[in-house]
């Protein structure tokens, strides 16, 4: 009986152990899973804030590209807006010199080519100019109107983009932030203004700045605009040769019909000289906001025969004409921006075109001007280069932009565990986590050579093969991407 009894205590003197041995394995076992529990939600806040840092970079790299993309487009409006201005004065030029002159046009008829080389090209270039002159006559004006209100537009789309860009990062972050994860936000103040976010918007906006062309003596938009590979030759010598002009037509040394000369030569040409060039409104204090053309063209006759001896010799100025996009009543001075003087060497040259060019600015531009809008809504001319922005120093940052910091924090008591009772609970601390992400510049390596202002402008490297693929970071070239970064003091 004593022994029975002595058994049974002892079996229940060995259950405390196993009771201790219980509580102890569910604490460990509630603690691992809460600890995973933490891990888990902790490594979901990270990717969280990963992928905000991530979606802010790519918007800062979209405003930089945007902001490439319409300096781009700037700069291609501009050209063509020279290129109608040229167009437009040449044609006026080129039809007064293929018009009938009676001096010349009986001077050819001396010469047994005559008609083959003056006037039969010489009728039909008339027939061509005066039909081209008059479609140009009556589009340019819209055309100039409607290129420069683009431009205008994409001014302004620039800066708006530019700000809604800086001004929407916050909502941005915090709608990625919550499309992740449904429990977790931006932390509060966090892209204030006194906030390290809003301290990181702040360094974003300052790292380019808008250039206003009409102010400063120099301009990195106008540089690249008027750059000698940006501009063809029609628009900046439409000549070849300074002294007397490009080659219109010509009767090269023909003989003289036999009777009216029986031994003689006849020899007449037309040259005509002119350019563009990209001025300044010196009665508004503003720069570079006009395009103004001139052309002008000069007849050299020569007849010479032996029997019976006569000679002649003819050298006059025939046809001279221009255009400017904004209302002027006198030309600009000799020289545009860029260095670019004489209206493509025009009003330099001794020849009598040089001087029917001379005459063309003394007199002043006689027609409206091809832009029919006068001012902006601010005020400013609507003609000419308008504000853009740039990176506020060249290679600014050596290709990458300032570090955007996110910090996401996870709700109070949305992270679920357990307690050592077994039961479902919460736990009541925040989780904060941080991010980083910025816009870098990087230029694929392609093949192909690139010209251009751009070129010049931004200063690309050539290879070895002579194959242009890498370039100083700017806001003309739209290769900006993005990337996550390490936080600011970070490694």
């Amino acid at each position: 009986m004593n022994r029975r009894f002595h058994k049974t205590r002892a079996a229940g003197q060995a259950s405390v152990p196993g009771l201790l041995c219980l509580s102890v394995c569910v604490v460990a076992l509630a603690l691992m899973v809460n600890s995973a529990q933490l891990t888990q939600a902790n490594s979901k806040l990270q990717d969280t804030a990963d992928a905000v840092a991530y979606s802010v970079a790519v918007l800062q790299a979209r405003d930089f590209n945007y902001t490439a993309y319409t300096n781009r487009a700037m700069v291609a409006n501009q050209v063509a807006v020279a290129q109608i201005v040229s167009l437009k004065s040449w044609l006026g030029e080129l039809q007064q010199s293929y018009a009938p002159s009676a001096v010349f046009d009986a001077l050819a008829a001396k010469a047994t080519l005559g008609d083959e080389q003056w006037a039969t090209p010489k009728s039909k270039g008339f027939r061509l100019a005066d039909k081209a002159r008059a479609i140009v006559d009556r589009s340019a004006s819209s055309w100039v109107t409607d290129l420069d209100a683009i431009t205008v537009a994409l001014s302004d789309a620039q800066r708006l983009y530019h700000d809604a860009s800086i001004a929407g990062t916050p909502g941005l972050a915090r709608a990625v932030a919550r499309s992740n994860d449904g429990a977790t936000d931006i932390a509060a103040g966090w892209f204030e203004e006194a906030g390290a976010g809003g301290q990181r918007l702040v360094e974003w906006g300052r790292f380019s700045v808008e250039n206003d062309p009409a102010k400063g003596a120099k301009d990195r938009l106008a540089d690249i605009v008027t750059d000698s590979e940006t501009l063809d030759d029609f628009v900046i010598r439409r000549g070849e040769r300074f002294g007397g002009g490009a080659r219109l037509i010509g009767v090269r040394s023909s003989a003289t019909h036999g009777s009216v000369c029986a031994n003689g030569r006849v020899n007449l040409y037309i040259d005509h000289a002119g350019g563009t060039v990209l001025v300044s409104d010196a009665a508004q204090g503003a720069l570079r906001t006009r395009w103004e053309a001139i052309d002008a063209a000069d007849a050299h006759g020569e007849y010479l025969c032996h029997a019976p001896f006569a000679s002649q010799r003819w050298d006059r100025g025939i046809a001279r004409d221009g255009a400017v996009t904004a209302a002027t009543s006198a030309y600009t001075g000799v020289c545009g921006y860029g260095n670019y003087c004489g209206y493509g060497g025009l009003l330099d040259a001794g020849s009598q075109a040089g001087l029917a060019g001379r005459a063309e600015h003394l007199a002043g531009p006689g027609g409206a001007p091809l832009d029919r809008r006068a001012k902006r809504a601010d005020g400013r001319s609507s003609s000419g280069l308008q504000p853009y922005r740039d990176l506020a120093a060249l290679g600014a940052g050596n290709g990458d932009a300032p570090v955007i910091t996110v910090e996401v924090e996870r709700a109070n008591g949305t992270v679920a565990t357990l307690d050592v009772m077994g039961k479902d609970t919460a736990d009541s601390r925040s989780m904060r986590v941080q991010a980083s992400g910025r816009a870098h510049f990087i230029r694929p390596v392609g093949g192909g050579s690139m010209k251009g202002g751009l070129r010049g402008g931004v200063g690309w490297t050539p290879s070895e093969r002579g194959e242009y693929y890498w370039e100083y970071p700017s806001l003309f070239s739209p290769y900006w991407q993005a990337s996550l970064a390490a936080a600011p003091g970070k490694r």
